[in-house]
């Protein structure tokens, strides 16, 4: 399936699926992946369309679903200029299951803000579009609690993390943070028909309540 890097071989055995690996075949499965992504996604449960497709990736263990995944979310990014991020939940980290869904967005943000920054070839105008959208959209104290979860927030949008009081993303309620990270969300993919892909790997491992 690939053509593995020697860096890949650190003395002890193979590392397969390392970011040297040249993967061979599967491409249907990668297309099929892809095209779910870009394909118009089916209407919500009041018939209205919907800009939200979720995809559920299934095998055993070691089957390759982690790197397929990667090499859709490259072929996006390349492509289409979609905005990625990626977080991988580890069985008995419980704990750690709301930081890395807030990881998960804040990579989302620390994409758009590269590209505001103009790290993104040149990008420039698509992540400042996306970062007047998000500060229109949210105000000073949604910016202060989510600046506190997604520490790449006030790289994107400094206004956001500034004026009024001090308010902690631990002190608002689980439902007012998925309202808000719902709003960025949405006025990132507002930002000029570019996708986002969030990608939570081993999700089967995250802590329920994380989930909610």
């Amino acid at each position: 399936l690939f053509d593995p890097d020697p860096s890949d071989f650190p003395g002890s055995g193979p590392r397969f699926g390392g970011p040297a690996a040249t993967h061979r075949g599967r491409d249907s499965e990668v297309m099929r992946l892809v095209e779910a992504a870009v394909s118009d996604p089916p209407p919500s449960d009041g018939g209205r369309p919907s800009a939200v497709r979720c995809v559920l990736l299934s095998g055993a263990a070691g089957s390759g679903k982690s790197s397929l995944v990667r090499r859709a979310a490259d072929a996006l990014s390349a492509d289409g200029g979609w905005l990625t991020s990626t977080v991988k939940f580890r069985r008995g980290a419980d704990h750690g299951s709301l930081g890395l869904v807030y990881s998960l967005f804040d990579g989302l943000v620390s994409s758009a803000a590269d590209n505001a920054a103009g790290f993104a070839d040149g990008n420039a105008g698509y992540g400042l579009r996306v970062s007047d959208a998000v500060t229109r959209t949210l105000d000073g104290e949604a910016g202060r609690i989510l600046s506190e979860a997604l520490p790449s927030l006030p790289r994107l949008c400094p206004a956001l993390a500034t004026g009024g009081g001090p308010r902690r993303a631990g002190e608002a309620s689980t439902s007012r943070l998925t309202f808000l990270l719902a709003r960025l969300v949405a006025a990132v993919l507002s930002s000029g028909g570019r996708g986002a892909l969030l990608v939570a790997d081993d999700i089967q491992w995250c802590e329920g309540g994380a989930l909610a």
